[in-house]
């Protein structure tokens, strides 16, 4: 039944949509369905088509349908979890509203290293549409291109121009969470263009990010109104309070802990602009293996780390031994502290910059655990893929390159291109060597965080956290992908998640009278990201549900009676 109704929507065809006309600019001179010249316009011949291999799965066919929905004007937000093809959603959607005349050409807008990724694996490997990718407004895209992929930093300096040069009907931003602060170039770059578009689409796992009213400003661009749950300070002032916790607080006192309230209200003033999915299950995508590796420090690194933690505040100081809430207004001030404590945690070298980075790899307890359990792995494993994901440049990746290089493990590195020989090329070519087992290895940054798809990885290994909790789940989702590892049996499908901790090792009456002991800054980090994710996924949980109420409202009653 679903193969047929696809065969439908990628096959069928009649007169009617055999191509259309595109409107030009003013003086521009296009040509007609026989190859005469015809001012102010231009035939494009229909062919695009989603490939005959391309199953969707039945949240992309609900996705779909989402679309089909839409009135002129809207615009929806595929918040589908991390690795359930969110790419072939929204090029299933556009090829589908191309088939039914509503639209002729989108606008792709996406993280400058990922553009070539929705083209060549996106585009052109699921369709037989033209796409191309342009660096500015008024290239010539040629008269059949339905598909113009930028960059959101080359679309942030002129998003008057694109629209323009290019006369798009439909937009898709990628890792749309990118336009999740109304006060960025981005979300003032979108909404400054999105009434002259009859349609928006919005990809993005990390809806909610550090709080539910991140989702604020991602809903209004995409519905292009106002919804009525912002600006978002008066989102978290009607719809987060603070309750007591039975944790005490530093001196004895009460703690808090952070609720949504006023649900109802919320649902309905999302309406339909988010369809979610929260993953897919077993069967479709591997699963995880999540695994937190403690490493005590060393005395020579507990020194370093003390010097490094001196100047703050006593208690914030105190807060973050014993892992409690930190309020963002006092954590700015000490965030360069706490960054430093994070770098010797995790290397010796960034203290002590005589230290060769070999020697920083050895020394580190955190670091060699990392290096020892990557080689195990590799040793063990006939078909390792590993990730070794860090947040840090100087202590993160120098010091992990340094290691790898002693022990002669190949790898390749997709970092910020602003870093020594790092280029988009060499960045693609890491990726490309990484998927064809050419590199068991590759170290990512925050860089990489988003979009890169390495399906058959086994072990990802993160060599240190973040505050925000979706930066720690976009990181592991790189390798655990739909179709991951489908050269294994379906029960060997698994990827192991390390998460690697340096801890402050426990004194004698903490062992004497079983007490957990100091938290260090990274266990707090991971802490802190921990009580986020309780908030955020009370606001998943409202977006869950709301998407099993319209599962429930599509089955027929038969399907409902006798459980079709």
């Amino acid at each position: 039944m679903i193969d047929r109704w696809l065969q439908g929507l990628t096959f069928e065809k009649s007169a009617s949509t055999e191509g259309h006309w595109r409107r030009l600019s003013p003086g521009q001179t296009g040509k007609d369905e026989t190859g005469n010249p015809t001012p102010g316009k231009t035939w494009v011949k229909r062919k695009s088509k989603l490939k005959s291999f391309v199953k969707l799965y039945p949240h992309q066919q609900s996705f779909l349908k989402s679309v089909q929905k839409m009135p002129k004007g809207g615009g929806v937000i595929a918040a589908h979890g991390t690795g359930t093809g969110k790419t072939v959603s929204a090029i299933a959607a556009f090829e589908d509203m191309k088939e039914r005349g509503v639209a002729r050409r989108a606008l792709v807008i996406a993280p400058a290293g990922l553009r070539d990724n929705f083209l060549n694996k996106g585009v052109k490997k699921f369709t037989d549409s033209e796409g191309i990718t342009v660096t500015r407004p008024g290239e010539d895209p040629g008269d059949n291109v339905e598909y113009i992929v930028t960059s959101y930093s080359a679309f942030r300096k002129n998003p008057q121009g694109f629209i323009d040069a290019y006369k798009p009907d439909v937009i898709i931003a990628d890792e749309f969470h990118r336009a999740g602060d109304p006060s960025s170039k981005t979300n003032q770059a979108l909404n400054s263009v999105r009434d002259q578009v009859s349609a928006f689409i919005g990809l993005t796992a990390s809806v909610v990010q550090n709080n539910p009213a991140d989702v604020v400003p991602l809903v209004e661009v995409a519905a292009g109104r106002d919804t009525g749950l912002g600006p978002k300070k008066d989102f978290k002032r009607k719809h987060i309070k603070k309750t007591p916790s039975q944790q005490r607080g530093v001196f004895g006192g009460p703690t808090y802990e952070k609720e949504l309230i006023r649900r109802f209200d919320i649902d309905k003033r999302l309406g339909s602009s988010i369809h979610y999915i929260e993953d897919l299950d077993a069967t479709k995508k591997p699963t995880k293996e999540v695994k937190t590796v403690e490493t005590p420090m060393s005395k020579e690194q507990m020194k370093l780390y003390r010097l490094s933690m001196k100047g703050v505040d006593p208690k914030i100081l105190d807060k973050v031994r014993r892992g409690e809430a930190v309020p963002d207004r006092k954590m700015m001030n000490v965030f360069t502290k706490l960054i430093r404590a994070r770098q010797v945690s995790n290397s010796l070298h960034t203290v002590q910059s005589d230290m060769p980075l070999a020697e920083a790899a050895k020394r580190t307890p955190k670091i060699k655990r990392i290096l020892d359990d990557v080689q195990q792995h590799i040793e063990t494993t006939p078909d390792a893929q590993i990730i070794i994901y860090t947040n840090i440049v100087h202590g993160g990746v120098d010091v992990i390159e340094a290691g790898l290089k002693e022990r002669g493990v190949k790898y390749g590195k997709f970092i910020g291109k602003g870093q020594k020989g790092v280029t988009e090329q060499t960045r693609q070519q890491a990726v490309n060597d990484y998927i064809e087992g050419k590199n068991k290895v590759i170290i990512i940054t925050g860089a990489g965080a988003e979009g890169l798809s390495l399906g058959n990885t086994t072990l990802v290994a993160l060599a240190d956290g973040h505050y925000n909790p979706e930066r720690i789940a976009q990181a592991e989702a790189r390798g655990i992908r739909a179709g991951g590892l489908s050269h294994r049996p379906q029960e060997q499908r698994k990827v192991q998640v390390r998460r690697y901790v340096s801890t402050v090792p426990r004194g004698f009456f903490d062992k004497l009278f079983f007490r957990p002991g100091e938290k260090s800054v990274e266990q707090f980090v991971y802490l802190t990201a921990d009580r986020k994710q309780r908030l955020n996924r009370q606001m998943r949980d409202i977006l869950q549900e709301k998407s099993r109420r319209e599962e429930r409202r599509g089955e027929s009653f038969t399907g409902r009676l006798f459980g079709g």
